[in-house]
Formats: C-alpha cells, structure tokens, sequence
C-alpha cells in the first residue's frame, strides 16, 4: 500500500474524489481527511511501476483543480 497526501490550503478534496474516480480501473483508492490534510490510500495499483503512477495521479489531481467542476 502507499499514501499520497493532499494539503488542503492548496487542494480541494472535490478535485482529488474526481481524480479517484477516473483512475478507479488502475488501483483501488481510500480517501480520507485529517485537519489539514487529504489522504490517499493507494492499494493494488495495476501499472508499472508504482512510484510513476503515483506521480502521475498526483500530476491529474493538479489537473483537476484547474478544471472547473
């Protein structure tokens, strides 16, 4: 399993539930928040290798935000 975690000053956790939900064919995902945080748990990722997924989930969150929703 690995974390990717969100600070909430910069991102909305509407933009990291629409990123999980485009990727949900690529892994499974549990998001949670913390006071100041949003974090993503990352299970059973089906791309490799894992740590470039995880880059670019976190590059299409960046996307997202930019994107009216």
């Amino acid at each position: 399993m690995s974390t990717v975690e969100f600070d909430k000053k910069i991102f909305r956790l509407k933009a990291v539930k629409s990123a999980v939900k485009d990727y949900k064919d690529f892994a499974d995902f549990d998001v949670t928040e913390k006071k100041d945080r949003i974090v993503v748990k990352v299970e059973n990722v089906d791309y490799e290798p894992e740590d470039v997924f995880l880059g670019e989930f976190g590059n299409y969150v960046i996307h997202k935000m930019s994107v009216r929703q």
